[in-house]
């Protein structure tokens, strides 16, 4: 579970991140607006929305490592946990190719995971799933300006944070996931801490092939 950055300790997304201030360099006005719609319908707070919606994109990240990148696999367990319309919309926005039709949810190991974040940020999980479609949501349409498409991850960063643009980014696949690798490091090039995830989740998959063997 992701911690809670100390910007969100107003209990609205600060200026630095676009909700509740002026716009950011980098922000789209329109994702802000969009998810703080969500957080007012939902009763869920900006601080705890924020962590929820990282949450969330650092699970799938993991799922998506640890099945050697297959969109496929991950999409359809988004569209079980959390429903059609989030798996739609995440497609999108990192150009997945297909949603895999079908998969038993006993194979879902999302659903378990997610209801647990819920649980853990004290978020009904009915409510956590429509926060983060409507994020997801507004994240796909939103990306569409007047001057072009303006990019998913820079939208993530000043909307929800940095961790989460990390996670978003390690969505991407194929060549995909290459622009995506540099279009975060130009961004910030301390985002490279949070490779510590990625190689945990590398020895836990070494870890399990031994057990296995």
């Amino acid at each position: 579970m992701s911690s809670i950055d100390t910007r969100w300790s107003c209990g609205t997304l600060s200026k630095h991140v676009g909700i509740g201030g002026g716009m950011s360099d980098f922000g789209d006005e329109r994702l802000r607006n969009h998810f703080q719609k969500a957080l007012v319908s939902t009763g869920i707070t900006a601080p705890i929305g924020a962590a929820l919606v990282t949450d969330f994109l650092c699970v799938t990240h993991e799922i998506l490592f640890k099945n050697t990148g297959d969109q496929g696999v991950l999409l359809a367990q988004v569209k079980l946990a959390v429903g059609a319309s989030a798996a739609k919309h995440l497609a999108n926005v990192v150009s997945a190719k297909h949603i895999q039709a079908t998969m038993p949810e006993q194979q879902c190991s999302l659903s378990d995971s997610f209801a647990t974040l819920c649980m853990e940020r004290g978020v009904p999980s009915e409510q956590g799933c429509r926060l983060v479609d409507a994020f997801l949501k507004a994240l796909d349409e939103q990306r569409f300006g007047r001057d072009g498409i303006e990019s998913p991850l820079f939208m993530t960063y000043w909307c929800i944070g940095d961790e989460a643009a990390y996670h978003l980014g390690g969505l991407y696949a194929g060549d995909d996931a290459g622009m995506g690798s540099t279009e975060l490091e130009y961004m910030d090039y301390r985002l490279k801490r949070f490779r510590t995830l990625t190689d945990r989740w590398r020895m836990e998959m070494a870890w399990d092939d031994e057990d296995q063997g």
